[in-house]
């Protein structure tokens, strides 16, 4: 991601540095992986069907009902069962800190007086070391809470001789005491999830005598939820198998077998290591293939390109050499060249400041309850989506049995402003070993481009009869026509108005990483692709498509597009999306059909 004017590179790229995420299965929902993925020392549980498996664990629905319950209060806060408060004469200290207005400002949303669910996570004689931090003398106890909605732990210090609170502390951010209420609930999520016993060498959720089991806490740095990591290590074993459980949305997040668990050598599995070490080793450094639905295809993630498809084939017959989206442009035409390009890609070893947090994900394409294809999709975050300035994109490809194919993105907020302007830049690489011949239907008819050329579809452009913007025809008679984006593909899309760029195949113009490509603010045919077409050559061989739609985000109630909302989900925070989706629909033919 970079600033568009000098000045504020230096500065981006400075604070990116220190702040950056590069550090050094149901039916309807599958995850994209490879054979080795049952073998694997670590893994994400992203796309099971969490609800069914957890349906079997009866504590999940208690704990739920019990959250139902205390979002009902006038003072929604969860207190600390007495059997988990020792010793016994620390009783008082909850009912005063329930009944302190500082304690509990935290309670409601402000904008929408919704309740925010919050727990008492711990009462205890307060420690020497945080009575000198807060500098007050006395006999203190602590009363720790923990605000879901804000993932933030407060802390009450109240004397004990005057029976008062003497301080609030808060620490947003900062993971709280678990209870054991909440030490049980992680075990049982972790072990009831069969991709977990498979890894233990159970059948069932019971852990046997010659296991041992340890719940810590640990780190959500991406959700920013509270989350546990269920420590299980078999006796007389090297290794532990730790599973991390979000105990914002009672679900596990996956797991990694580490070194064996030993309390004088704590390590730590955060939610954001266990990502970081899955997706760079199964799909960064690992190429996978998918086949299915007539396709075979190929696909890798890139450090700053994205997801790459390439060498895909349908029905035995080379259809596509590389498909990829290289950038995107974001301006904000109310100051003046200010924006940003970003790049999306690995999260780590690599320049993108938008990146993978989750597996690719697969899921069939119907029409009237038949399966007629599939898509593909592959999400990309930016560390705190969705604040302000921060982006989540997404590529996705659909590949459907009669041969078609769709590549696009998808943008999901939230930007800088209400007034964004989002420019992807793709490049496509049909299989055209002997070379196109490119057409636009101009004026009523097919014509022929001799050379490198550029157009721009706007508001009154012409298209065939079909709906086709261009035809690229191999030598045998066969090939693909082009048909933007119009709204017509049942996404809710408000069209592409693209530019598109028609390119002589060059060695070093897009095959590599592209960390950035073109300004970032400009409104007119330079979007960095114009680059490869000047001075224009004979289309006399291969060929290279540059697409780059343009979409403008909304956040006008009841006309939202590429734009988030945080909502108010069971007391914690939630998202609200509203996608904005561009890409092109290719479409094959024959001689005959031509």
């Amino acid at each position: 991601m970079k600033f568009s004017f000098p000045f504020f590179i230096l500065i981006f790229w400075l604070l990116l540095g220190c702040q950056s995420e590069n550090d050094s299965s149901s039916e309807h929902h599958q995850k994209a992986s490879s054979p080795k993925a049952a073998h694997r020392k670590a893994d994400l549980l992203t796309y099971v069907n969490h609800a069914q498996i957890l349906s079997q664990v009866p504590d999940v629905q208690l704990f739920k009902d019990k959250i139902a319950g205390v979002l009902k209060q006038s003072n929604p806060i969860m207190p600390l069962p007495e059997k988990e408060i020792s010793p016994q004469d620390l009783f008082f200290a909850q009912a005063i800190a329930l009944q302190d207005k500082e304690f509990n400002v935290q309670h409601l949303l402000p904008e929408t007086k919704a309740p925010l669910l919050n727990m008492v996570t711990d009462i205890r004689p307060a420690k020497a070391n945080e009575i000198r931090k807060i500098q007050v003398a006395g006999d203190l106890v602590l009363v720790e809470s923990y605000n879901f909605y804000y993932n933030t732990v407060r802390q009450a210090f109240i004397d004990k001789t005057s029976r008062k609170v003497v301080k609030v502390v808060s620490s947003p951010g900062k993971s709280p005491h678990l209870t054991n209420e909440m030490q049980v609930l992680s075990q049982k999520i972790a072990m009831a999830y069969p991709q977990v016993q498979t890894q233990l060498g159970l059948t069932t959720g019971a852990i046997p005598a010659s296991y041992e089991v340890v719940v810590r806490s640990s780190k959500c740095e991406r959700s920013r939820h509270l989350c546990s990591a269920v420590i299980v290590t078999r006796k007389g074993s090297e290794e532990s198998l730790w599973i991390l459980v979000d105990l914002t949305e009672l679900k596990a997040i996956g797991y990694q077998w580490m070194p064996r668990w030993d309390e004088r050598r704590p390590q730590l599995v955060t939610e954001r290591s266990l990502q970081n070490e899955v997706i760079t080793k199964n799909y960064c450094q690992d190429t996978t293939t998918i086949e299915r639905n007539r396709w075979r295809i190929h696909y890798q993630l890139t450090n700053s390109d994205g997801i790459e498809i390439f060498d895909a084939y349908y029905n035995g017959k080379p259809v596509l050499t590389s498909a990829k989206l290289v950038d995107w442009h974001v301006s904000y035409p109310d100051k003046k060249d200010f924006g940003y390009s970003d790049a999306m890609g690995c999260p780590q070893f690599s320049s993108a400041a938008v990146v993978a947090f989750e597996p690719p994900e697969i899921e069939p394409i119907r029409n009237k309850g038949q399966e007629i294809g599939f898509s593909f999709v592959q999400d990309f975050r930016s560390p705190v989506w969705p604040k302000s300035c921060n982006y989540r994109y997404q590529n996705l490809f659909e590949f459907y049995e009669d041969g078609r194919f769709r590549v696009a993105g998808v943008n999901l907020g939230l930007g800088c402003s209400n007034n964004g302007w989002y420019r992807p830049v793709f490049r496509i690489d049909l299989a055209d070993e002997q070379g196109q011949v490119v057409e636009a239907w101009e004026k009523g008819k097919w014509v022929r481009w001799e050379k490198e050329n550029w157009n721009l579809q706007e508001k009154n452009a012409s298209f065939s009869p079909e709906g086709y913007l261009f035809r690229m025809t191999n030598k045998d008679g066969s090939g693909y026509y082009l048909q933007p984006n119009n709204g017509q593909f049942g996404d809710h899309s408000r069209g592409d108005h693209a530019f598109t760029y028609v390119a002589v195949k060059h060695t070093g113009e897009g095959e590599e990483d592209m960390s950035t490509l073109g300004p970032c603010c400009h409104t007119d045919f330079e979007q960095g692709p114009e680059r490869f077409i000047q001075p224009a050559e004979s289309l006399t061989g291969q060929n290279i498509i540059w697409y780059v739609p343009q979409m403008k985000n909304s956040d006008k109630k009841g006309e939202q597009y590429c734009w988030v909302e945080t909502r108010v989900i069971d007391g914690h925070e939630g998202f609200q999306t509203y996608q904005g989706v561009v890409g092109p629909m290719f479409v094959p033919f024959s001689t005959k059909n031509k």
